[in-house]
């Protein structure tokens, strides 16, 4: 398929993290011709259903305004019956839209994931004798089974982002600037805080992500070496040397994932700050035009709706740069 497996994979330093850096594209287009474009129908339908799941956040938001203008301060009781059979159509929507991609895109999963392992092992039983003198099988069966599964994860999480939570953002902007642009603006003002940090998130994601992934290898074929010679363990009485091996690399798998958990949080964690930066100055701002008359209550809960829902799908958009970095580790391997 164009990526194979090496004899021998070096840690990865910082010139081979730029170096996977640049191939980001190679391994998106890599892993869309060679699985994920066979099941473009199935695909496609998920992100139309994940586009009117994410558009119905604004229409939910956009209510806000005649719910409390017309009916709660002008008591327009007609209006309390058409606000609410609205609300009520956008979460069915949402209900019945989420079920069915979720659907579409477990089984876009599995399939690809079933074909990618059978791929794998094809291509592995072709290599001749000298790689698998070098590679145990531990390790190889980590490739065909490990990496594949967390490829798996990583890329539905990946499309249900762009898909879904990139309409919703949207779509609750969209929303915001028709109340007031002046106010959206004002709830940006922490986006400067995002830049740098999501740079330098990447390459520490990606090394650790592959760290982990190497280690997993190794675990896998610690236990391989283990349960073929366990006659031989239990004869010259290993099993405390053996299990303090397996220990170790237990240990050194937990480091690397929590790293890379840490990595992967820490945007969320700055749009979080970015957020209550925000509703600061949105409160103050937007708070003393309504004191003085110039904004109605309506316009300021349609708009704190909208940025207060669009925050969570800003979170997990913030996250995908670490789920890719996993992906691209994988894909790699």
């Amino acid at each position: 398929n164009g990526i194979h497996c090496p004899r021998h994979r070096p840690q990865l330093g910082r010139g081979a993290a730029r170096m996977t850096q640049a191939r980001a594209p190679r391994l998106a287009g890599w892993l869309w011709r060679g699985y994920l474009g066979r099941h473009w129908r199935s695909l496609g339908l998920a992100l139309v259903f994940m586009a009117i799941e994410g558009a119905s956040l604004g229409v939910f938001a956009s209510m806000m305004e005649p719910m409390f203008d017309r009916v709660f301060v002008e008591g327009a009781r007609d209006a309390l019956w058409t606000v609410g059979a609205i609300v009520m159509g956008v979460f069915i929507l949402r209900a019945l839209t989420s079920m069915g991609q979720r659907i579409l895109l477990a089984r876009v999963a599995e399939l690809s994931s079933a074909d990618m392992r059978a791929d794998m092992l094809r291509h592995l039983m072709r290599l001749d004798g000298a790689f698998h003198q070098t590679n145990p099988p531990g390790a190889l069966i980590e490739r065909v089974q490990g990496d594949v599964a967390a490829l798996g994860k990583v890329w539905s999480g990946l499309l249900t982002g762009l898909g879904r939570d990139a309409i919703s953002v949207i779509a609750l902007f969209t929303v915001a600037l028709t109340v007031d642009w002046r106010w959206t603006l004002v709830a940006l003002v922490g986006v400067p805080l995002l830049i740098s940090p999501a740079l330098v998130v990447q390459r520490f994601v990606r090394a650790r992500a592959r760290q982990s992934r190497e280690i997993a290898g190794g675990m896998s074929t610690r236990l391989d070496e283990v349960f073929h010679g366990i006659s031989a363990i239990k004869l010259n009485r290993l099993e405390r040397h053996q299990a303090e091996r397996f220990d170790r690399l237990a240990q050194e798998r937990v480091s690397a994932e929590t790293r890379a958990a840490a990595g992967q949080a820490g945007i969320p964690a700055l749009i979080d700050v970015m957020t209550g930066l925000g509703f600061l100055g949105v409160l103050i701002y937007g708070g003393t035009q309504i004191i003085d008359g110039d904004k109605t209550l309506g316009e300021f809960m349609a708009f704190f709706t909208a940025i207060s829902l669009a925050f969570e799908p800003l979170r997990r958009l913030g996250n995908l740069t670490g789920l890719w970095q996993a992906a691209a580790a994988s894909i790699e391997r």
